[in-house]
């Protein structure tokens, strides 16, 4: 119900949520994502950005758009939650969300923001790079982009977009499930 509440604010006809949930940091590559959401705003104008756990005062997105070079008329498309607390409204505004995107380039065990995504049956557009290559598979439950530029992320989208139909929510939850928490206990364990 929140969920369907969050998209309905922030969302109009013809356009898609994309979300981004991590610190706004360099090694999460978020100028990618910012130069990359220029371009999809240039082709999507309806589209938007949610950044999950950003700040939401005006000092931080006049930060983002000197910094990452965002392209002011788009500046309303992107929608800072602010720190979010409670998990229920944490989960409603991955369920808003169409597509997880994931540039960072840290070579964590596994990302956490994607296996959440996943669990909430949504696809994940990621740099194909560490630990995400172990939970995101290619064309069932998102999409790769090889090198961490605007063009490849951009190619990345464009093809998560074009096959759209074939990413089941369903087939991607059942993908989260093999990391819980229990069944990563037990692998260990063996």
């Amino acid at each position: 119900q929140r969920a369907r509440i969050i998209r309905e604010d922030i969302l109009q006809v013809g356009g898609f949520v994309l979300f981004y949930s991590g610190r706004i940091s360099k090694e999460k590559m978020v100028e990618t994502l910012m130069l990359g959401f220029n371009k999809v705003c240039e082709e999507y104008p309806n589209t938007k950005l949610l950044l999950i756990g950003a700040a939401k005062d005006s000092e931080t997105m006049n930060r983002l758009v000197k910094s990452y070079g965002l392209n002011e008329k788009f500046i309303g498309n992107i929608i800072p939650t602010g720190w979010i607390k409670d998990i229920k409204e944490y989960a409603a505004y991955y369920l808003a969300g169409d597509i997880l995107v994931q540039p960072g380039r840290t070579p964590n065990l596994y990302s956490i923001a994607a296996i959440e995504a996943m669990a909430a049956g949504k696809p994940v557009l990621a740099y194909g790079h560490g630990g995400v290559t172990e939970t995101v598979i290619q064309g069932v439950t998102g999409e790769f982009f090889n090198e961490p530029t605007v063009n490849s992320m951009e190619q990345g989208l464009a093809r998560l977009l074009r096959n759209e139909k074939t990413y089941h929510p369903y087939g991607i939850r059942a993908r989260a499930e093999k990391f819980d928490e229990e069944i990563f206990r037990e692998k260990m364990q063996k």
